[in-house]
């Protein structure tokens, strides 16, 4: 995901640790933070030369791009349910559901899929150490790659489409913040198993006061949007998917950012699926 080695040409063109510092480039404001985070996750941010540690501060920005990718992305489906009233609700839902998740990962270029399908062949291949990184790291999308798109994905359209069918427009809202929230505990939960890379660059900036920080604001705006027991179980639930990435990647000596976008990818979907138990 945000590996140097995997980076695309649609990507923006953040430079590595190796040629740029934070003597080579001017400093960051804090609204700068907020452009690099947006330009840095999706395509909505202008395309820039920054530091290293610029990119890290701007990972407190993290759980702001996630409400701007989850209004947009629900006031696209609003958009479509007024224009589609007289349709039945189940075809609206669905339509809508494919929408959403096309118009998130369009967003933010795809990256977080990407992870979680990097993720899923090293993991699924039961490869340890250097050979899973190798793994990781591979174009090639093997089988346990599709196996976890398909499923993730498909588990994520049908899960959409009950919140949407249920009226959960905060839901929508709420679990691209949680989900960059999620990727910011495991920021912190792997500071000092940074690997070669862009996803490197974020961990130095997941000090405990901005994890919390983080967190919190994820708790407040989720406790707004969603009913409070579909809170706690995506809470449960998101510490057992942040836990268990954590543990993968210590297992294996290093944290990066395909483990990261995997996080983002499951938490959101923890959360459609915790707004579905409790409807």
């Amino acid at each position: 995901m945000w590996d140097g080695e995997q980076m695309t040409p649609g990507e923006q063109p953040t430079p590595d640790s190796s040629s740029t510092t934070d003597k080579t480039a001017p400093p960051a404001s804090r609204m700068d933070g907020a452009a690099i985070a947006l330009g840095f996750l999706t395509r909505l941010g202008p395309a820039r030369v920054f530091s290293p540690g610029a990119l890290a501060r701007s990972i407190v920005w993290f759980p702001f791009v996630g409400l701007v990718v989850g209004a947009i992305c629900t006031a696209a489906v609003y958009g479509l349910e007024i224009l589609a009233a007289g349709a039945p609700l189940g075809a609206r839902a669905t339509a809508g559901a494919v929408l959403y998740v096309a118009l998130a990962a369009w967003l933010t270029r795809g990256l977080h899929w990407d992870g979680l399908a990097d993720v899923a062949d090293a993991w699924g291949s039961g490869a340890r150490g250097e050979r899973f990184w190798e793994i990781m790291k591979d174009s090639r999308s093997g089988a346990f790659a599709v196996f976890g798109l398909v499923l993730v994905g498909g588990g994520q359209l049908l899960l959409v489409r009950e919140v949407i069918s249920l009226g959960g427009w905060g839901a929508l809202v709420f679990a691209p913040i949680a989900g960059r929230a999620a990727c910011v505990c495991l920021a912190w939960a792997g500071r000092t198993l940074g690997r070669p890379g862009l996803g490197q660059m974020l961990l130095a900036g997941a000090t405990p006061l901005i994890t919390i920080f983080c967190v919190l604001q994820a708790k407040v705006v989720g406790l707004m949007l969603i009913r409070w027991e579909a809170y706690v179980l995506s809470f449960i639930l998101g510490l057992v998917v942040v836990g268990g990435l954590a543990r993968l990647g210590k297992r294996n000596g290093a944290m990066n950012g395909d483990l990261m976008g995997a996080s983002i990818v499951c938490m959101e979907t923890v959360v459609f699926f915790s707004v579905c138990v409790f409807a």
